[in-house]
């Protein structure tokens, strides 16, 4: 049985570069694909040496650091060698979805894996994790989690791997928290540093759920109301302005979110503090 690293390297571009100068052994999931010119930002397989130990603690010490930092690293443990199992994974760097469009699946982003996996039908499980004994991943919080492998049987892989509209769909939604969070990011990039990732990512899919139930799927419209419920901790939706303007589905109203919340009175902003304030708050909770 041999060890194996999966890094997301878009995480560590230039990550490809450190490898060469161990003289690792290490495969790019992008070989055979229109990506294969991009090694920096590659899904990278690793094969941990078996002997030479002060080098293997060199690399387990710089994929804990960034198992820690940033949610690309998988372990593997498979009985195929690094050629074989390079080749079995990167069947999956494209996926058909509905329509017979052709899409790039970043499973190896350690967000997406969970998801990835969970959307899967047994038979696409099988074919995607064939040859892997055993498969953990660091989550998007630096812990340690594992994909269930029991009861998978060998099956035929038929690639590109083709996904329903309900599975797409899936991926789809999961992947929204994310988008919107990187885009807050670009608006008050250093109140969100300032939100610790355990707190602010189910802060805003739980804020993100809220909004779409008021009837508000148009980003900016979201947008906006994450920004309210993060500069008030998500207190903003007691008060009777925002109350009863909730109360009613969003395609009701002629003016949108967005344009009413332009206007907002300071009682509203000061429901609460900002979450970047309150993070450490024990009272903190969902709203």
């Amino acid at each position: 049985m041999q060890t194996y690293i999966v890094v997301d390297s878009s995480q560590q571009p230039g990550l490809y570069r450190k490898l060469a100068r161990y003289q690792v052994q290490f495969r790019s999931l992008f070989q055979g694909f229109a990506e294969e010119s991009l090694p920096e930002i590659a899904p990278l397989l690793v094969k941990l040496p078996d002997k030479d130990e002060p080098l293997k603690r060199r690399i387990d010490a710089d994929i804990e650091h960034l198992s820690q930092t940033r949610p690309c690293v998988c372990k593997l443990e498979s009985s195929l060698g690094l050629d074989a199992l390079a080749q079995s994974l990167s069947q999956f760097h494209i996926v058909e979805v509905p329509t017979e469009r052709r899409m790039i699946m970043r499973w190896y982003d350690t967000r997406v894996l969970p998801v990835w996996w969970n959307v899967l039908l047994p038979t696409q499980r099988a074919a995607f994790a064939q040859g892997v004994m055993r498969w953990s991943y660091y989550d998007r919080f630096g812990d340690e989690a594992q994909l269930d492998l029991s009861g998978l049987a060998e099956v035929p892989v038929v690639t590109p791997l083709v996904l329903t509209e309900a599975q797409y769909a899936r991926l789809l939604h999961a992947a929204e928290p994310d988008v919107l969070i990187a885009h807050l990011r670009n608006v008050i990039r250093d109140e969100m540093r300032a939100v610790p990732a355990r707190i602010l990512y189910p802060f805003v899919a739980h804020h993100l759920e809220a909004a779409r139930q008021h009837g508000l799927y148009d980003f900016d419209d979201q947008t906006q109301y994450l920004l309210i419920a993060l500069y008030t901790s998500g207190q903003f939706v007691g008060h009777p302005e925002v109350t009863a303007r909730l109360s009613i589905d969003a395609t009701a109203h002629e003016q949108s979110f967005g344009d009413w919340a332009t206007s907002l009175p300071e009682s509203i902003w000061n429901t609460g503090l900002p979450l970047w304030q309150n993070a450490g708050s024990s009272d903190l909770q969902p709203v």
